[in-house]
């Protein structure tokens, strides 16, 4: 039968050149890849697929096609253009964002940013089993590292492993965040005067405590909310509620113009014991770190005359060179007509503002000399 190309091995007649197979009438060469085969049991000898060590090929079905057969190569290989080669692993390369690249029946996919072989963003790889697994949601078991101490936790809900390295965790929110059950993430916990509803959703202060205050609105305040003389502040630079320097206090406002608010952001010092002009005041309110109050609305206005309790006067941070009054400390913004005494002002000249207890805790002028 050597004119067929068979040959007699071990008492069973095959194909000679082992790039042959058997069609029935003759020995003709294999199919190379994409060529249209029929599906068989596949061995070494009657495989109509070139499946030589440098090719791998085998009949398969067509994807998306039914009882369609073509030469392809193995699941876990992929065609390179002249043979089938292993598909990459975790963090291996692929090329222009083809998944089948990589090992994609380990749940692996094509990242397009760097062309690498990654998990979706909602699973892990697993460096125990070699396999893209669901990441875990809140309360789970974590160990860290994986690769990174986020790794096996739903990192895209902001959840993260919450062991010291190395160890094992449990899957936290970040501590300026709390759990919503109704997303299924980690929401940004409520700052100062935001709306919080609940104690556990103000952010986290130190030193001292942010709470969340049904009688301010169910907002986040500093403790001591609406007590006049208190010594807490709410810092927006540190972000945290913190001690008014010494002799300086917050709080003030509350229940002026029937409001509900206090004025928690600032600390504020009455100097009642001594006379000086603008300038000098104003200086040593800045070496004391502070500066001397600004008044920008009625509010404002019932927190000073709580100290001038309508008999004395105090500078406050508005000036003039001849024009109208700025408020030197915040952003030289003119200070509201309404807010001036009776014909009021009246000077064309450099003045400084105060407010006048004896005409009723409004801002009158004063030559500076």
């Amino acid at each position: 039968m050597t004119s067929k190309g068979l040959s007699c091995s071990s008492g069973v007649c095959r194909c000679t050149n082992s790039g042959n197979y058997w069609d029935s009438t003759n020995c003709v060469p294999k199919l190379g890849y994409g060529i249209s085969c029929q599906f068989q049991v596949t061995t070494m000898t009657n495989s109509q697929c070139d499946e030589r060590p440098n090719l791998y090929l085998v009949c398969l079905a067509t994807p998306y096609t039914t009882n369609t057969y073509t030469c392809r190569c193995p699941s876990t290989m992929r065609w390179s253009g002249s043979a089938c080669v292993t598909k990459s692993t975790y963090k291996g390369s692929c090329v222009n964002g083809v998944d089948t690249d990589c090992q994609d029946y380990n749940g692996l996919i094509c990242n397009t940013f760097n062309n690498t072989c990654l998990c979706p963003i909602t699973k892990y790889w697993d460096f125990t089993d070699l396999i893209c697994k669901d990441k875990l949601p809140i309360n789970s078991a974590c160990t860290y590292p994986a690769t990174t101490e986020r790794e096996m936790c739903q990192d895209y809900a902001w959840l993260y492993c919450n062991s010291n390295f190395p160890g094992v965790g449990t899957c936290q929110c970040p501590a300026d965040r709390y759990y919503s059950t109704t997303f299924m993430a980690c929401l940004p916990r409520a700052s100062h005067d935001q709306y919080c509803g609940d104690e556990t959703l103000c952010m986290p202060s130190t030193p001292r405590v942010l709470t969340c205050k049904p009688e301010a609105g169910d907002t986040c305040q500093c403790e001591n909310y609406q007590v006049i003389n208190s010594p807490y502040y709410w810092s927006a630079s540190e972000g945290n509620c913190r001690a008014c320097p010494n002799g300086y206090y917050s709080g003030y406002g509350y229940n002026i113009q029937s409001s509900d608010n206090s004025i928690t952001s600032r600390c504020y010092k009455a100097v009642n014991d001594i006379t000086l002009d603008w300038n000098v005041a104003s200086t040593n309110c800045n070496n004391d770190g502070g500066y001397l109050m600004n008044i920008r609305n009625t509010m404002e206005m019932g927190v000073a005359a709580f100290w001038s309790s309508g008999t004395r006067s105090f500078w406050i941070g508005a000036k003039s060179s001849g024009g109208s009054f700025t408020l030197q400390n915040y952003a030289f913004n003119v200070v509201p007509p309404l807010l001036w005494c009776k014909s009021e002002p009246n000077c064309n000249c450099v003045a400084g503002a105060f407010i006048h207890g004896d005409r009723g805790d409004c801002l009158d002028e004063d030559v500076l000399t």
